[in-house]
Parts: structure tokens; C-alpha cells; sequence
């Protein structure tokens, strides 16, 4: 339920079409590649880290499939293999 009430009191500040938007207005892959530092900081444990797009056809990492399904605009998934 935080779910809705998380997407209800979005739609009450930024309007119902802006909440529900299946595309976001920006390219959310360039933003986080442009940020790679700051995010990565912190976590000297990983050495390689891939951003990838959840339209891709194939990025050829085994089982990544579920995450690129539960992947939306603005909440970004993460896979680690």
C-alpha cells in the first residue's frame, strides 16, 4: 500500500498525467553515467558496474531479466552478478 499512496500523493503534487508517466523526460542512463562517481563512492567492493537500458534487447547478462522487468521510469533496478 506505501506503493499507491506513494503514486497518489505524487499525482496530488505534480499532476495525475506526470504520475503516471511510462516515459521519463529525461535520459535517466546519462544521468546516472554522468553521476557515476558520487553514486560509486562508497562502494569500493565493485569493481565493475553497467548501466544498462530495460528496452535493451539483449545485454547479455544471464538472469538479469526480472530486473529489467521490475525496472520503472524514475526507480531504476539493480542486478548484481
Amino acid at each position: 500500500m506505501k506503493f499507491a499512496a506513494f503514486v497518489i500523493k505524487e499525482a496530488t503534487v505534480v499532476g495525475k498525467e506526470s504520475a503516471l508517466e511510462l516515459k521519463s523526460p529525461f535520459s535517466e542512463i546519462d544521468l546516472l553515467e554522468g553521476n557515476r562517481d558520487f553514486i560509486f563512492e562508497n562502494m569500493p567492493g565493485l569493481k565493475q558496474v553497467k548501466i544498462l537500458s530495460a528496452t535493451a534487447e539483449d545485454d547479455g547478462i544471464e538472469g538479469a531479466k526480472g530486473s529489467k522487468e521490475s525496472a520503472l521510469p524514475s526507480k531504476p533496478s539493480i542486478f548484481f552478478y
